[in-house]
């Protein structure tokens, strides 16, 4: 925290900006010290607090192990699943596990995306991901034609194409060989040569795919996590060196994304209801800055939620062997084509979704109106409430051995476990491209596992930046018995 929390004398000399951001920062804690000091209204209680100070809250907001921290708190309460956080926010900041509460505000037509999104907005241009009104409307229906079915048949099909051709030109020959291959690095490979070809026709270098992703995540890591907790980094940005980093980091996947925009105002014959063709010729669009800005929103989103969902999928199905030969005997009595059909594979994903939301930090949305939670809490209007996926997923009082890999769970959930799943949120606001992600999911996991066996060589470690990913994890590949 050094670097966000400054002593008094750095800022001597250096200007009225500064001056004001300290002013800023003096007025919020008098105003979240307030907050704080309310226990409720009209005679009904807010949620209670999490058992931790505004410091460890803000350090654990923007580290790597915030599912983690939601989990414990959760538990500490008595796994109440419904709290508060001590936040420097002017706003009540409220953490739902509760699949009710959760739907009710996705589904509201008052909820927002909240103020604070703003400051996730690199260069200050507004974007599909931070916007709300007409504004994200335009944007959102002009982009909804490129994930019609017929799209998603032509995108989900060049995507088995790439797979087919990593399962030969990289899987079976590190298996040959007995090499271990890093299980995320490997998906993420797959799922981002297919968004780029299918949905902005665009080959991108290898130097190019290895400096998005490291810009990814430094951009993500500054303006979602760190800059979601801690407000005043947006003040005091110029001094961070994190925060500079995260700037050239943007610039430079904006650069990224005006090439591709670039190349397909090249190209004499383009495909027509693409992404980037919907975008390049959508007048709701200002600038190219604001045309690349939602391009990258789309190129983020449209490759590392599915890949890592590949990843974690195959990471647990090599913990449990059982479980693969479930899906191989399944497959067995299906011709290739039908394996997209196949009940025991969608459980399976469904499962690794629910216990590793790559999402994991959910959907936050500002309240438009006064709430009361089934157990007697009221949420007033204007606050913030992030429907924690990671807690509705693990929700100890929906879903029994919460935290165990159960494909078969999901053979007859109840309407509380329904209710849980919100891997893609719920509302006008939700995932656009959550067709296409389940499309790729039943037709990539198959295909591997239909040709090999996996298991674990390194367990690895989860981080959470943004996205929920396996860091380390190394898996191999055997021979199926009998081959």
């Amino acid at each position: 925290m050094s670097d966000v929390v400054a002593p008094p004398n750095l800022f001597s000399g250096l200007g009225p900006s500064i001056a004001a951001a300290v002013a800023v920062v003096v007025v919020t804690v008098i105003i979240a010290g307030k907050i704080f000091r309310r226990d409720g209204e009209n005679g009904k209680p807010y949620p209670p607090f999490a058992p931790a100070s505004m410091l460890d809250t803000m350090n654990k907001m923007q580290g790597s192990d915030l599912p983690w921290f939601y989990l414990q708190m959760a538990t500490t309460l008595g796994n109440r699943y419904t709290y508060r956080l001590k936040l420097p926010l002017r706003r009540m900041f409220v953490v739902t596990g509760d699949p009710n509460f959760a739907r009710d505000v996705l589904l509201d037509p008052k909820s927002t995306k909240p103020d604070l999104y703003r400051q996730f907005e690199a260069e200050g241009i507004g974007n599909i991901f931070t916007r709300n009104g007409e504004f994200w409307h335009a944007r959102r229906k002009g982009t909804a034609p490129a994930f019609s079915s017929s799209h998603i048949k032509r995108m989900n099909s060049v995507a088995i194409e790439i797979a087919e051709l990593w399962i030969k030109n990289t899987l079976l020959p590190v298996m040959k060989e007995g090499r271990p291959f890093d299980v995320a690095k490997e998906m993420i490979s797959i799922t981002l040569d297919s968004i780029c070809k299918t949905a902005f026709e665009y080959d991108p270098t290898e130097e190019e795919k290895e400096q998005f992703l490291k810009c990814e995540e430094l951009v993500t890591t500054e303006y979602i996590s760190r800059s979601l907790s801690n407000p005043f980094r947006q003040y005091l940005g110029p001094l961070l060196p994190r925060r500079r980093e995260a700037m050239q980091a943007a610039k430079s996947n904006l650069a990224l994304a005006k090439r591709i925009i670039a190349n397909y105002r090249a190209m004499k014959n383009p495909t027509k209801g693409t992404i980037v063709d919907l975008i390049a010729n959508n007048k709701c669009y200002a600038n190219l800055d604001e045309m690349a800005v939602d391009l990258i929103i789309y190129l983020v989103a449209g490759h590392d939620t599915t890949g890592y969902t590949l990843a974690f999928t195959l990471l647990e199905l090599a913990r449990h062997p059982e479980e693969q030969k479930k899906i191989r005997d399944d497959l067995a009595k299906r011709t290739p084509d039908d394996w997209s059909n196949s009940k025991v594979v969608q459980m399976a994903i469904k499962e690794s979704m629910r216990l590793y939301p790559v999402s994991a930090g959910g959907s936050l949305r500002q309240l438009g109106r006064d709430f009361e939670t089934d157990d007697g809490f009221v949420v007033p209007r204007n606050s913030n409430v992030v429907a924690a996926m990671i807690l509705l997923h693990r929700n100890s009082t929906v879903f029994e051995d919460a935290d165990k890999f159960i494909p078969s769970r999901w053979e007859n959930p109840t309407k509380e476990m329904k209710d849980a799943f919100l891997i893609f949120s719920a509302g006008k606001q939700n995932c656009i491209g959550q067709a296409l992600a389940n499309a790729e999911l039943q037709c990539i996991i198959p295909m591997i596992l239909s040709q090999v066996e996996l298991e674990v060589m390194e367990e690895g470690s989860v981080d959470c930046f943004l996205t929920m990913k396996p860091t380390g994890a190394w898996l191999k590949a055997k021979p199926l018995k009998g081959n």
